[in-house]
């Protein structure tokens, strides 16, 4: 490259935010090349923050509750927000659509693109977006709760007794039919909570 090249554009303080602008987080180690790109990465790096703050006009009328859980259903449009015995379902700008109580009382929810799934006390259900009970399946001796979709058409949660956390395990259910398929981490678990499944691997 000819050395006018290097120093009228690479190094040029004026076009080197422009040549590092369209880079993404991954491409960090381009901001090692030199001071100059150290410096015009910094002066670009607002554009590549995964994370912005927004304004967020949630409802004020479904907070403040115990009873309160919320899930994305895929796509990211729509958000299923769980508060005392009602399900809501906002749209991005946080509008009210369709709601409907829950037929056994408030629990945790998850969204697919097809069911919501709902726990409360012993029991996990499955129901259209319009709340049409479709399948349940009831453990005769642990609570449930924590719902969280898994690859492979399963749905995961947590099995607990009540006083025991020693107890606490995952039970993996079919998606479709909440037939129970297996379950895992008898012993090994302690308040098993908050499940998030990435990338094959579940964290608890």
């Amino acid at each position: 490259m000819p050395q006018w090249a290097v120093e009228g554009v690479l190094l040029s303080s004026d076009l080197v935010p422009h040549l590092l602008a369209p880079l993404q987080l991954e491409d960090g180690a381009a901001a090692a090349v030199c001071s100059q790109w150290a410096n015009g990465w910094k002066a670009t790096s607002e554009g590549r923050r995964r994370l912005r703050q927004v304004a967020l006009d949630f409802p004020q009328d479904l907070l403040g509750t115990e009873s309160f859980s919320m899930a994305v259903i895929p796509g990211g449009d729509k958000l299923v927000v769980s508060s005392r015995s009602t399900v809501h379902i906002l749209a991005r700008d946080m509008s009210s659509g369709t709601s409907f109580e829950l037929p056994d009382g408030p629990g945790d929810v998850a969204a697919s693109e097809q069911f919501f799934y709902v726990t409360e006390s012993n029991e996990v259900c499955s129901l259209t977006h319009d709340g049409t009970e479709v399948a349940n399946y009831e453990d005769q001796d642990k609570c449930i709760s924590c719902p969280t979709l898994a690859p492979g058409g399963l749905l995961f949660c947590a099995l607990f007794a009540e006083g025991d956390n020693e107890q606490d395990e995952i039970i993996a259910l079919d998606a479709q039919t909440l037939q129970p398929r297996y379950r895992f981490g008898l012993l090994l678990l302690n308040y098993a909570c908050k499940m998030v499944v990435a990338g094959g691997e579940g964290f608890v």
